[in-house]
């Protein structure tokens, strides 16, 4: 079993908010936080203020602006009313906070309401949510680690990058999307699910994927308002406007799940690990998410990193755990440490050794066991059950 993060959608009242650029300024820059722990999927968080403390929220396009109760509760932010919020898998009631100023660097957002969850479950103080796309355009740059603000009324699209329509949503960021062949398909393009591709219920049991569970291993997924057991498969290509991207892992959720991934609204949530391929362009004037690949090529095949899943241990990057059926299972142990990739000494960070591994399809690697160290080869290879949906399946 695994634990991802799949934060929720919140269901806030909208509040008219203000955003201020430094005078003379049309791009602010800020220092972006990359959590990647291989194929346990990338995090991203930025520096902020809220009513002039420091936090560090996560970036969340598939919510609304969020606040960590027990944050709000010690810098005596004002409490307000009680929402509904709708989780990927579950729904439940929730306060709420009113937030007068949120700083990102030198860029201001005024006035709004952020919904109160705990944030126990992953490394952070809130959620920046979608309501900053509507105030300016957002650059994802994950090679220089760097999120960029830029003024919406002055930005020009890059003459290189790739085109997808955004949809009119509340809360969200939603787009049409082809799933194995399957085209418009509405979806989420949700950067504050970790993973790759959570495929809805609806959608599962329409294409009759889980006709068979038994051919899948069960993990499990973990939100602010609760859980659900999905299934790991991988679908053959998935097409964003003309960008196509082969051999996606995707993970199935059952009868069982609630929330949105039953309401028959959305048929996937697109993730973190999907979107870190690109250079990324929020762009809620124009309704566009614009995407660069780093080949400048349309057609992207996915990168794993062995099955491995990594996180750290001191000054150490470590394996957590290998995935079932992986190329890296027989081979890896919990706890191993990783020193060397390809003949290189291990960088010291997750996200330049999760890079390292995603570069080979071959790739040597030294560990050390307890006070022992390990050579270990890897090759790649698919070991998630293919799925194709079926279009007359019920």
């Amino acid at each position: 079993m695994r634990s991802l993060l799949i934060p929720a959608l919140l269901a806030a009242p909208v509040v008219s908010q203000d955003i201020w650029f430094p005078e003379g300024e049309v791009r602010v820059e800020l220092p972006l936080h990359v959590n990647d722990y291989g194929d346990g999927g990338i995090e991203l968080h930025v520096d902020v203020s809220v009513d002039g403390k420091p936090a560090r929220f996560l970036f969340d396009t598939g919510a609304k602006m969020a606040i960590d109760e027990q944050f709000a509760k010690e810098h005596e932010l004002a409490r307000t009313t009680e929402l509904l919020g709708v989780g990927v898998t579950q729904v439940a009631s929730m306060g709420s906070y009113r937030v007068r100023s949120l700083r990102l660097g030198s860029v201001e957002l005024e006035n709004f309401i952020a919904g109160a969850i705990d944030s126990s479950d992953f490394d952070g103080d809130g959620l920046l949510g979608s309501e900053i796309l509507a105030a300016c355009v957002v650059e994802l740059d994950l090679v220089a680690r760097r999120m960029i603000l830029h003024d919406a009324d002055r930005f020009e699209p890059p003459e290189d990058a790739h085109r997808v329509e955004l949809m009119k949503s509340i809360g969200s960021v939603d787009c049409r999307a082809k799933l194995g062949g399957i085209a418009r398909q509405r979806c989420v393009i949700d950067t504050g699910n970790a993973t790759n591709v959570l495929l809805h219920w609806p959608f599962v049991r329409k294409h009759g994927l889980l006709a068979d569970s038994s051919r899948f291993e069960a993990s499990e997924i973990v939100g602010v308002f609760g859980s659900s057991v999905v299934y790991g498969a991988r679908l053959a290509a998935l097409e964003l406007g003309d960008v196509i991207v082969t051999d996606v892992p995707v993970d199935l959720v059952d009868e069982s799940a609630g929330g949105l991934t039953a309401s028959g609204v959305l048929s996937a949530n697109l993730g973190m690990r999907l979107l870190s391929a690109f250079r990324l362009w929020f762009d809620g004037r124009r309704h566009a998410l614009w995407l660069a690949s780093p080949t400048g090529r349309k057609r992207v095949p996915y990168r794993d990193t062995f099955g491995i899943v990594l996180d750290r241990d001191g000054v150490d990057v470590r394996v957590a755990y290998c995935l079932a059926g992986s190329p890296s299972e027989p081979l890896l142990e919990p706890n191993d440490v990783i020193l060397e990739v390809a003949g290189e000494a291990a960088p010291g960070d997750l996200a330049s050794v999760a890079s390292a591994l995603r570069v080979h399809d071959q790739v040597d690697l030294v560990v050390r066991r307890g006070s022992e160290e390990r050579e270990v080869s890897l090759e790649r290879r698919h070991w998630l059950p293919l799925v194709a949906p079926a279009r007359s399946a019920r």
